[in-house]
């Protein structure tokens, strides 16, 4: 980014993170609308408040679609993903959430990486080689943390990963 950023005579900064992202898109989104927003307001504050306004307009809220074959898990992270403002899937496997991330379309996908059958670096293959997978962001949740397998799981199509056990608050 950085690298672009000399090449073009234009300023960059760090990259950003997914919300860091979206907020950026949804504030420039509203301000072409003539929506007032303050830019100085936290990711989150900002994610709510954008998301309270298209609920109000009755647009759907970011579709998450969680994976994972054990269901503590993903209902745990459900909830807190439909506090702060998200829609949620479950799946209890790859095969089932590949035909969900197809039929819903969902923004984001978080998957476990071991599953049984289709494994979450299967099923990140799978995604990239459809359209629709293409636009997704995928967060890869797994137990791994050896640089040769996240760089596995990256390779595959995940934009990010996480370790477990993870805190919410990460």
């Amino acid at each position: 980014w950085e690298d672009w950023g000399q090449i073009l005579c234009v300023p960059t900064r760090g990259p950003l993170s997914f919300v860091e992202t979206a907020v950026e898109v949804e504030v420039h989104r509203a301000r072409s609308r003539g929506l007032w927003v303050v830019s100085n307001e936290e990711p989150k504050a900002i994610m709510e408040q954008l998301v309270g306004r298209e609920a109000q307009r009755g647009r759907r809220p970011y579709r998450v679609l969680i994976i994972d074959d054990e269901e503590a898990v993903g209902r745990v992270l459900g909830h807190h993903l439909e506090k702060a403002g998200y829609q949620g899937f479950l799946a209890k496997d790859g095969e089932e959430g590949l035909r969900i991330a197809v039929g819903e379309v969902p923004h984001i996908v978080i998957t476990d990486w071991m599953m049984p059958g289709m494994s979450g670096v299967e099923l990140c293959r799978s995604l990239r080689r459809a359209e629709a997978g293409k636009k997704m962001y995928i967060l890869m949740v797994t137990a791994k943390g050896e640089e040769d397998e996240i760089v596995e799981g990256l390779e595959a199509g995940a934009d990010d990963y996480l370790t477990k056990p993870f805190n919410t608050k990460v």
